[in-house]
């Protein structure tokens, strides 16, 4: 038999049994619904404001990479001067600021290290940090970064070439043994062109006759990035613009798939354009179509833009549409 328990606080009289639905017993179910409740939209609050978080550092790096092309392709119009060199160092700049933004986005990080080495490869006047600090020279900033970007992507076709590109100026610049760079540059250049660019090599292999010129090693590289061309959803369409050394008509090709499809406004001289400076690759989204590629070129003192756009089998130039 359980006595009662007496509260000697009371003077010795029983203390009241606890009643059934009484608070103190333990949280009731409204209560318990309103406090999981309050939980779980503070859990949902922190997961969108991570996901916005996240989508403003993607679009921060993706405006870094943009800005960074955009001086490229104004420092590539400057004649070779000061000016030209302040471009590319913002230029070089901005796509430092790209790469570093956390958390990385490799697509990007890859488009920012392509960007850099392009401007590296056209720097004549490195800045000196300090006179008596050695310090790389821009060829072997570029190799780095194009090292670094196969790394991420190893079929990545834009730094393969520049790779070549940037081995076959080491040879030519060494004093020493050369045989071993020009090597890697062939191989390299020889990969590039297994990759689809329209790459003219010595000796040249056993391949499918090219509709565009080819480009050669001393040639002019006018632009070269990763675009979504044809609506995929990607930045997988690479878009090469080149002028040869001997000539002043501008070439160009988007390779996709390991197939570099022509951009051509005269289809009997399979040119882009008979001479001009590119000022700028863009894409206009069409609803339900694939996008407008847009390059607009400075023709002595006036602008031009040459738009293509993807009919499944190849880019057809607007102007020449009926």
């Amino acid at each position: 038999m359980q006595l009662p328990k007496i509260n000697r606080s009371k003077g010795g009289r029983l203390a009241p049994s606890a009643l059934p639905h009484s608070p103190w017993v333990g949280p009731c179910a409204p209560h318990a619904a309103r406090r999981m409740w309050i939980i779980g939209l503070v859990m949902s609050l922190g997961v969108i404001h991570v996901y916005l978080a996240l989508a403003v550092v993607s679009g921060a790096a993706s405006e870094y990479v943009e800005r960074g092309y955009a001086l490229v392709a104004q420092a590539r119009m400057e004649a070779e001067s000061a000016t030209r060199e302040r471009l590319l160092q913002a230029a070089i700049t901005a796509f430092k600021e790209a790469y570093q933004t956390e958390p990385p986005e490799p697509t990007l990080q890859v488009q920012a290290l392509l960007g850099a080495a392009q401007a590296y490869l056209l720097v004549q006047s490195p800045r000196r940090v300090f006179p008596f600090l050695w310090q790389a020279a821009p060829l072997q900033r570029a190799e780095k970064n194009l090292q670094q970007a196969l790394f991420l992507q190893p079929d990545n076709a834009a730094a393969t070439l520049l790779l070549g590109i940037v081995y076959w100026r080491q040879a030519t610049q060494a004093t020493g043994l050369q045989q071993g760079t020009r090597d890697r540059s062939t191989d390299f250049l020889t990969q590039a062109a297994a990759l689809g660019l329209p790459i003219a090599l010595a000796p040249s292999p056993e391949r499918p006759a090219s509709p565009v010129q080819l480009f050669g090693v001393e040639d002019t590289v006018v632009a070269l990035r990763y675009v979504d061309a044809r609506g995929m959803g990607k930045l997988e369409d690479l878009v090469f613009v080149y002028r040869s050394a001997a000539s002043a008509p501008l070439f160009g090709v988007v390779v996709t798939g390991r197939q570099a499809h022509p951009l051509t406004t005269e289809p009997t001289a399979g040119t882009l354009a008979p001479h001009g400076l590119l000022e700028s690759i863009t894409t206009i989204p069409q609803p339900g179509q694939p996008p407008i590629l847009v390059l607009r070129l400075r023709q002595d003192t006036q602008a031009q833009d040459i738009r293509f756009t993807w009919d499944g089998t190849r880019f057809v130039s607007l102007a020449l549409l009926p």
